[in-house]
């Protein structure tokens, strides 16, 4: 176990851990971004798609 640690400690190595660690952040960022920006997009649409009929209605009204 203390060779493995000790091997991971290594600067060349900590390097090549950290780059893969921030690999995998950006991914699992953008994958996140992209299923918030999907959530608010399909919220808008539903939103202003029922805003946009009632306006039609109440216009029809007057």
């Amino acid at each position: 176990m203390e060779k493995v640690t000790k091997s991971l400690q290594e600067p060349e190595r900590k390097q090549e851990n950290l780059e893969q660690v921030k690999t995998t952040a950006r991914i699992s960022l953008k994958a996140q971004l992209s299923a918030n920006k999907k959530y608010v997009d399909d919220y808008k649409s539903q939103y202003y798609r029922t805003n946009t009929k009632q306006a039609k209605k109440d216009e029809q009204s007057l």
